[in-house]
């Protein structure tokens, strides 16, 4: 017993830094975040973007997968104006009137973290679950936080252009 409350604590500790969580999920690794270039001026581009993620899922816009959600990344996508949908398979939803040539910056996080201990026959684990939420957010208040991300992992890649 004495050894399972020794594990929790130490766990305790060492997940208490977010940003250098070792527990998170597994981090983006593709190519770091880059601006992309708005091309068409009847578009818009939106950048979805994740700091550090207890549980992760995936990314919808209109109910369409788009990429998985992992600590660290972003992807991106550019809209044609009218309303859309950035949802979560973790229930987070964002409805986003778009407007052509705007960028929007979305940021992924869970609120309300709470450690849990969790049992597998004779197996005791340890994990951080929170609530998924989706913050429309400005570039300014965006910039340092997306610069340190790499991009996710598309669940469809479309080869027209853009992040998907």
């Amino acid at each position: 017993m004495k050894l399972i409350i020794f594990t929790l604590a130490i766990f305790s500790i060492s997940t208490s830094h977010a940003y250098n969580n070792p527990f998170s999920l597994s981090s983006a690794s593709g190519p770091k975040f880059s601006e992309q270039k708005l091309t068409d001026s009847n578009e818009a581009i939106v950048y979805i973007y994740t700091l550090v993620l207890q549980t992760g899922g995936t990314l919808y816009i209109d109910r369409e997968e788009k990429s998985e959600l992992l600590s660290k990344g972003y992807t991106w996508a550019k809209l044609k104006p009218g309303m859309h949908l950035i949802s979560t398979s973790g229930n987070a939803h964002l409805p986003l009137d778009v407007k052509s040539g705007n960028i929007y910056y979305v940021r992924y996080t869970e609120r309300n973290i709470k450690s849990h201990v969790g049992f597998s026959g004779t197996t005791v684990y340890a994990y951080k679950a929170g609530t998924p939420h989706l913050e429309l957010r400005t570039k300014e208040q965006s910039r340092a936080e997306i610069s340190r991300t790499k991009q996710m992992f598309q669940a469809y890649f479309d080869e027209e252009s853009d992040g998907f």
